[in-house]
C-alpha cells in the first residue's frame, strides 16, 4: 500500500523550501538509511518542471544517457546528443535551463562508483558560481554520503548549503499511517520502528501477527533478508557485523560476553560495534547511576527504532530451524517502552524549557 498523505517530515520540507527561496541556487544533501523516505520527500517538493534522476549500478556512459533522457522531459531533444563526460553534460544543462529549476541526483553513490571524478566536476561548477539550477544529491549509503560532504579530504566538503539526515519517524505518526489507537501503535512501532516503507508493507495485512509471519519470518518475505541488504549499503564485510547482531539478538548485551560468544577478544569487536552504533543499528545503554565513561558497564542492545530491521536477529534467529522447516514460530519482540516514553516526555517538556 502507498499512503495517500505525506506523513511528518515538516521540518525537512521547510528547510528545503526555505533554501529554494534564497537568491542563489542551492546545493542540498539528503541522506539516510534505505526505506527511510528520502525519495518520497524529494518527490514531495519537486514540480513537473524539475529533473529527478534515479541512478542505477550501470556504467558511466549508460548513466549519462539515462540522465539526458530525464532532462529531455523538460528540455526537448536534450538526449539527442551523446555527451562525452559529466562536465559537458552538466554545462549543457546549465546553458539550456530556461529558468531556475531543481535537479535531483538520487542514489548518488552509484554515480560516483562508476565515475570517481564526478564530485570534482560538481565542485568545479559550484565554485564557479554559475549554476542556474538548484542541485540535490541523495543516497542510502550513510557512510559514503557523510564522507562526500563532511570529510575535509573530499571535493564537496564545505560546499553544501543544507545537509539533511532523515531519521525514523516518531511513534505518534504511526497512528495516522495505520489507523490504530495509541496502545496498538506502541505494539506496531515495536516491530516496524519509524520506517515509513515498513508501515506501507504492514498496511497490506489484516493484523500484526500475519504481517510478521509473511514479511519477516517467511524465508521468501520481502524483509527476510533486510538486515543483510542494509549492512551491505555501508559495510564491505558484513560477516562480523551480522555475527555480532545475531549474538545480541540471542540475549548477550555486554562487550565481554559478545566477544566470548564470537570467539574473539573484546578489542577485536570494538571497531565493528562502533560502526553499528554509528549507523544506528546498535546503541549502548548505561544503567542508571553508572558512570557513562566506563564503557564496560554499558549494555548493548539493538537500536529500538530499527527493531524491524533487526527483527530477524532479535526474534527469528533462535527459531531458524523451525522457520526453515516451514513450522512457523517466533518469540516475543522484547521492545521496552522506555525509549518511546523518553521521546514523548522530551517532546512534552520542550515548551516548558522554552518558557524557562
Amino acid at each position: 500500500m502507498i499512503f495517500d498523505k505525506f506523513i511528518d517530515r515538516q521540518d525537512a520540507l521547510e528547510r528545503i523550501k526555505g533554501a529554494f527561496q534564497r537568491q542563489h541556487p542551492q546545493f542540498i544533501v539528503i541522506y539516510g538509511r534505505r526505506r527511510i523516505g528520502k525519495s518520497t520527500l524529494i518527490k514531495e517538493i519537486l514540480s513537473e518542471n524539475d529533473v529527478y534522476f534515479l541512478s542505477d549500478q550501470t556504467n558511466e556512459a549508460n548513466q549519462r544517457m539515462l540522465f539526458a533522457k530525464s532532462i529531455s522531459e523538460i528540455i526537448p531533444r536534450f538526449d539527442k546528443v551523446v555527451y562525452p563526460d559529466w562536465e559537458t553534460l552538466l554545462l549543457e544543462l546549465n546553458e539550456r535551463t530556461p529558468r531556475r529549476t531543481v535537479v535531483c541526483l538520487d542514489e548518488f553513490p552509484y554515480m560516483v562508483k562508476s565515475c570517481a571524478t564526478l564530485p570534482s566536476v560538481i565542485q568545479k561548477l559550484l565554485n564557479g558560481r554559475t549554476l542556474k539550477f538548484d542541485l540535490i544529491i541523495c543516497g542510502s549509503s550513510q557512510q559514503l554520503m557523510q564522507g562526500y560532504v563532511l570529510d575535509r579530504r573530499e571535493p564537496l566538503y564545505g560546499l553544501a548549503d543544507e545537509i539533511i539526515k532523515l531519521e525514523p519517524i516518531p511513534v505518534q505518526y504511526i497512528c495516522q499511517a495505520l489507523g490504530v489507537d495509541e496502545t496498538t501503535a506502541v505494539d506496531e512501532y515495536a516491530v516496524w520502528g519509524g520506517i515509513p516503507r515498513y508501515w506501507e508493507l504492514r498496511a497490506d495485512y489484516p493484523d500484526l501477527a500475519t504481517a510478521i509471519r509473511r514479511l519477516i519470518l517467511d524465508t521468501k518475505g520481502i524483509l527476510a533478508e533486510e538486515p543483510q541488504r542494509l549492512l551491505r549499503d555501508d559495510l564491505r564485510d558484513t560477516v562480523q557485523t551480522s555475527t555480532i547482531l545475531s549474538i545480541i539478538g540471542n540475549g548477550a548485551n555486554r562487550m565481554t560476553e559478545i566477544a566470548a560468544r564470537a570467539g574473539k577478544e573484546a578489542t577485536q569487536i570494538s571497531e565493528p560495534l562502533g560502526k553499528l552504533r554509528e549507523l544506528g543499528y546498535v546503541r549502548r545503554e548505561v544503567p542508571f547511576g553508572e558512570n557513562e565513561k566506563k564503557k564496560q558497564e554499558g549494555h548493548l542492545s539493538h537500536q529500538r527504532q530499527y527493531a524491524a530491521i533487526l527483527l530477524p536477529f532479535r526474534c527469528a534467529q533462535p527459531f531458524h530451524p523451525r522457520i526453515r522447516t516451514r513450522r512457523q514460530g517466533y518469540g516475543p519482540c522484547c521492545f521496552p517502552i522506555q525509549p518511546i516514553c523518553r521521546r514523548m516526555l522530551g517532546t512534552a517538556m520542550s515548551p516548558i524549557r522554552q518558557r524557562q
